[in-house]
């Protein structure tokens, strides 16, 4: 409904109606928003499995240097710009059966542990895996079995 109002001398023409129903409008478009921000935040839940997968793989019954430790060493330690060739890191080859051995026998599941007191191995990167590490550990319980 039109209405004329005069201020300061200036004829002002106000709908109301039309005022009213474009408020009505706006606000019944807001609280779509802002209930349909709300639900989808409600949507959203995290799973624990999902966010912190177990590794269900893990099969440590095979643990022998050449059935298991030799392809975790070479993915691991034995890369070219690690603790294989020519000149490996530390001065510390990781290659063979006798090399990893007798890096176990002094020390070297403390580092792949990342255990306190020992530099951590893989370096720069994350631990190996938990079912890698206890391969590994249980290698050395049995006395090294190669094959």
């Amino acid at each position: 409904m039109p209405v004329h109002r005069t201020i300061n001398g200036f004829r002002i023409f106000v709908d109301l109606e039309f005022n009213y129903t474009r408020m009505k409008i706006f606000l019944k478009a807001a609280l779509f928003l802002v209930t349909l921000a709300l639900a989808l935040h409600s949507c959203y839940y995290d799973v624990e499995s999902e966010l912190y997968p177990t590794d269900t793989t893990c099969d440590n019954t095979v643990f022998s240097y050449n059935g298991r430790i030799k392809a975790i060493c070479d993915a691991n330690c034995a890369t070219s710009s690690c603790h294989a060739g020519p000149s490996p890191s530390a001065s510390l080859a990781l290659e063979t059966y006798e090399q990893v051995k007798l890096a176990t026998e002094n020390g070297l599941i403390c580092t792949i542990e990342h255990a306190s007191g020992c530099s951590p191995m893989p370096k720069n990167e994350p631990k190996m895996s938990q079912c890698s590490i206890d391969a590994w550990i249980l290698w050395s319980q049995n006395n090294y079995p190669e094959n």
